[in-house]
């Protein structure tokens, strides 16, 4: 398993580096911006673990512009910063993940593992379809009747995840943990309902079905 670590805290970052090698886990680290940015835009890491606060570039805006363009590879983001608004930013610009320091790093480790596990399993089928409705997950290509249509990277990954689990019925809690990693028990249901408004304006009508006090599921 190969992790790229974006940190310039140059000791915090041997520490963590030596510690994933020693849990067989290699780690490439990038402490200037041009440099790492071109690391995670041309290779094929199993993880990157991001920092927030970076010289030049807020890691913020870092996790945006790589889901911007389309690199789907998971995200950890590991920072000082723990309040909410900073949590709640980072998962919505396209982070899989979020420790705050100072972390346990056998968690770090298992976070990793989980997120490449995960994320292989998405790849294993390329090509999802369900009635008319179908993922390219090579090239993110979403369509249904042959008719493309326009996705943000939120939006595809909870249409995926409908479609990897049809017709089972998703509750709004297992959604906001597995799409957003939201494990705040009333957090979770704003985003959700906004998001499956989102989809449900884009697809034809009735392709997600709601379940009262259940959740929703995919109908083909």
């Amino acid at each position: 398993m190969h992790t790229l670590l974006i940190e310039d805290n140059i000791t915090l970052a041997q520490t963590v580096t030596r510690y994933l090698a020693s849990q067989d886990i290699s780690c490439t680290l990038r402490t200037d911006w041009v440099e790492w940015y071109s690391e995670a835009v041309q290779n094929n890491y199993d993880v990157i673990i991001l920092d927030i606060e970076l010289p030049n570039m807020n890691g913020i805006e870092v996790c945006r512009k790589l889901r911007a363009e389309w690199k789907s590879t998971p995200i950890i983001m590991l920072t000082s910063r723990a309040t909410q608004d900073d949590i709640i930013a980072g998962l919505d610009y396209g982070a899989d993940d979020y420790l705050v320091k100072p972390c346990d790093y056998r968690e770090l480790t298992s976070r990793i593992r989980a997120l490449a596990r995960r994320n292989n399993n998405q790849k294993s089928t390329e090509i999802i379809e369900i009635g008319d409705l179908r993922i390219n997950q090579e090239n993110h290509e979403v369509t249904q009747s042959w008719d493309t249509i326009d996705l943000s990277k939120r939006e595809y990954e909870l249409l995926l995840y409908f479609m990897q689990n049809s017709p089972r019925i998703l509750s709004k809690t297992e959604l906001a943990e597995k799409i957003w990693w939201i494990y705040d028990a009333w957090a979770d249901q704003k985003v959700v309902e906004v998001y499956i408004g989102y989809l449900r304006k884009k697809l034809w009508t009735h392709v997600i079905e709601t379940h009262k006090w259940i959740g929703y599921s995919l109908s083909a």
